[in-house]
């Protein structure tokens, strides 16, 4: 029988000459990201970041949990949307081409900048937290009363809220204020659009929220602790909200809050007038009310200015006064008829 040369010669298959092994957990992938030098490994340890296990394998590793995570992508995506914030103000070369890149469709090379390498990087974070953070469907408990509120328990945490404030707080520039990490444009990609979804989630959550209930049989000591996790979420809740005002006010969606116009507080009255304050009147307006752009000097020009800010501040301001009077009414009503009790029951009989 003659032997298949070929087929006894045939060589080893690469992979089964070295060790293939998924990363052991968040600490190994930490040490990992610290030692990547190319964009390549970045973006690829970005891609399989959220599905590393939390775990120790060892006694002398850092204990990390999901909200440590959720803070590194974070920082990472910071800037995404903008060469500026990832542009090194030491570097002169940066916006120079210096790194080939594959090629064009032509077959001629493609050459990016550090700056751009930086922003591919940053926007892998980005999208990555869109996909398994921002995406609010992952935050709803199954089988809860009211999902929003147990979906914003989840992302309104001490640690969390804070920098999720910080990562979307409003940047001004020259000629308008914009949403960091928010590109602003009118077809927004899909991940970005989860992001804003977030946003829209959060702002239901931060006015939806009530204080946990503080049962009477409980003791005095436990009743006590309950008081203060209120205190203590509520203030922190109240902290971010006239961030919130503005985010909306950003997207256009002011109207949100309408549901609540007799729980805004002060805070939050005084950002809608600052940002009904800075709308213009302008010369070449369909109106044509005034002979040089100018900033509105007062709230109902802002109405006429279009400003959505100006006119939920006039809603609220009908609302609180039609909402007095009627319970005026009511009173008196109520005052009437206990009048009338009285009269009828201190008039005698047949009269």
């Amino acid at each position: 029988m003659i032997k298949n040369e070929t087929l006894e010669k045939a060589p080893i298959h690469g992979l089964l000459s070295r060790e293939i092994r998924p990363i052991r957990n968040w600490h190994e992938w930490l040490q990992r990201w610290q030692a990547a030098v190319t964009m390549d490994e970045m973006i690829g340890l970005l891609h399989r970041g959220f599905e590393v296990d939390l775990g120790q394998v060892a006694f002398d590793e850092e204990k990390y949990d999901d909200e440590d995570r959720v803070l590194f992508y974070l920082g990472i995506a910071d800037g995404w949307a903008s060469y500026d914030i990832l542009r090194s103000p030491d570097n002169v070369n940066a916006e120079r081409r210096e790194y080939r890149f594959g090629r064009d469709k032509n077959g001629s090379n493609l050459y990016i900048s550090r700056v751009e390498a930086r922003r591919m990087v940053a926007t892998k974070a980005f999208d990555m937290l869109c996909l398994n953070f921002f995406k609010p469907e992952l935050h709803i408990c199954r089988g809860s009363d009211d999902p929003e509120v147990s979906w914003g328990e989840q992302v309104a945490t001490e640690k969390l809220l804070p920098a999720i404030q910080s990562f979307f707080r409003i940047d001004s520039e020259i000629l308008k204020r914009r949403i960091r990490n928010l590109t602003g444009r009118d077809d927004p990609s899909h991940t970005e659009k989860l992001a804003i979804d977030f946003l829209l989630s959060l702002s239901t959550f931060l006015w939806k929220w009530s204080e946990e209930n503080i049962p009477s049989w409980e003791s005095k000591k436990r009743q006590d602790e309950i008081k203060q996790r209120n205190l203590t979420k509520r203030s922190r809740l109240d902290a971010v909200k006239p961030w919130m005002v503005e985010v909306l006010s950003q997207l256009g969606q002011v109207s949100m809050l309408e549901r609540w116009v007799l729980d805004l507080d002060q805070a939050c009255l005084d950002k809608l007038e600052e940002i009904a304050l800075r709308e213009e009147l302008s010369e070449f307006g369909y109106q044509r009310v005034v002979r040089e752009t100018r900033l509105v000097a007062t709230l109902d020009e802002a109405c006429l200015a279009g400003s959505e800010a100006a006119w939920l501040l006039k809603h609220i301001e009908l609302v609180k006064r039609e909402s007095e009077r009627l319970h005026k009414i009511i009173d008196a009503e109520d005052t009437v008829q206990k009048a009338q009790r009285t009269i009828k029951k201190l008039t005698p009989a047949g009269k």
